[in-house]
């Protein structure tokens, strides 16, 4: 019954979409708070792509973006990939569900972990440390450049035929 439902409310809802799609799409007053936001979101994503396109970057912020990129891809590598099978050697223990920490683990819950694990692990934090700092560079880049440009460092010359005061 409620899969019943659900479909007709789906079917009467596109329905009165497409049926009223221009009276929808007329701004009302009380969006404007919305789209006033909306257009501020999509201005600072905007600036945002533009400051930060890969040809533009400094080269040890581009190196930061492809080592957490490289990192990321190694520890999945490490993680999924079918290293038992080819070097006998595995990223985790195995651990069933009716297995219990002090049997099959001596107590130690971290022994689950095999070396192949940790680097996987260490990888994968590695790849976050480098993109989160990308991601702050970039914030402090997109929101300093304004400041930057407003406040160039030197004074524009005049024209030099008319005189100064």
């Amino acid at each position: 019954l409620q899969v019943a439902v659900m479909i007709a409310a789906g079917y009467y809802i596109q329905s009165t979409v497409e049926l009223e799609y221009d009276a929808l799409q007329k701004e009302r007053p009380q969006d404007h708070d919305v789209i006033a936001l909306e257009k501020e979101s999509a201005d600072k994503d905007a600036l945002f792509q533009e400051r930060t396109k890969l040809p533009t970057l400094p080269d040890h912020v581009r190196g930061m973006l492809v080592a957490g990129i490289a990192s990321s891809y190694a520890s999945c590598l490490l993680l999924a990939g079918p290293w038992k099978m080819f070097w006998g050697i595995a990223c985790f223990r195995k651990f069933e569900i009716t297995s219990t920490v002090e049997e099959a683990l001596g107590g130690n819950p971290f022994e689950m972990v095999q070396p192949l694990g940790w680097i996987a692990i260490a990888l994968c934090l590695l790849s976050t440390g480098l993109l989160a700092g990308f991601y702050s560079w970039a914030q402090n880049h997109v929101h300093a450049l304004p400041a930057e440009k407003s406040n160039p460092g030197y004074a524009v010359l005049g024209d030099p035929a008319t005189p100064s005061k």
